[in-house]
């Protein structure tokens, strides 16, 4: 069990406790980034925050379960480290919602690219009303979140408004996702109709063309009558 004194008991567990509730969000986030990302791997720099902060959570184990004992004050040694651990995982997180803004972002650019407005008017009717709107107003969001950052507050409410933005950005980008087969469909149909009236287009050009030549070939002869009596 934990050595730890009654005194600073309530102090540990508490600070356990937000650096296990922002842990979960994190991870949470971390994978959500992983299945979203095309190239389906984490960013080595959150790991890499995760596994400092792990390394801070064995020195904190070693000490209060006596595997390595502390020759100072062990109560703020623990403390200390668990805020530590807490900063890693803050900053883990902080970095994959920042990946993740700029991945999402650049999805559903590549996702829409090369359609019509008219096909994702038409599949998507809320996009250019609702969606691209809020889409900007969320980019505006994030660049101020990202100008107002500083790791070295830890503000861990300040990280949740963060991701919470993010969020509403990733469920837009799943709206557009399940619109996308719709928009492809009404794209290759309306590229398909317009290849029809080109082709309908040139044929009504030949057609015309035909009528006019057979017209002159008709009335060569009698301009050329015309022409002769006059010279006579």
């Amino acid at each position: 069990m934990f050595i730890i004194p009654d005194n600073n008991q309530a102090e540990v567990e508490n600070r356990l406790r937000n650096l296990t509730e922002l842990y979960l969000v994190v991870k949470e986030l971390i994978l959500y980034f992983e299945e979203v990302n095309p190239e389906q791997k984490s960013d080595i720099q959150p790991i890499n925050e995760l596994r400092n902060a792990f390394d801070h959570m064995m020195r904190v184990s070693a000490v209060a379960l006596e595997v390595n004992p502390y020759e100072g004050d062990s109560q703020k040694y623990i403390l200390t480290h668990i805020d530590k651990a807490f900063g890693h995982v803050y900053r883990a997180g902080y970095d994959t919602v920042d990946f993740l803004a700029l991945t999402i972002k650049a999805i559903i650019s590549d996702e829409l690219d090369g359609f019509s407005v008219e096909a994702i008017s038409k599949a998507l009717p809320e996009y250019y009303s609702t969606i691209k709107p809020e889409i900007e107003q969320i980019n505006l969001k994030i660049a101020n979140y990202r100008a107002e950052k500083d790791v070295a507050q830890d503000d861990a409410e300040h990280l949740i408004e963060y991701i919470e933005t993010v969020t509403k950005l990733c469920e837009y980008r799943e709206q557009v996702s399940r619109a996308l087969p719709s928009i492809s469909e009404i794209e290759e149909k309306r590229k398909n109709e317009s290849k029809i009236r080109t082709r309908q287009d040139w044929i009504k050009r030949i057609i015309i063309g035909i009528i006019l030549i057979i017209i002159g070939m008709l009335l060569q002869p009698l301009f050329a009558n015309i022409f002769v009596d006059r010279v006579s």
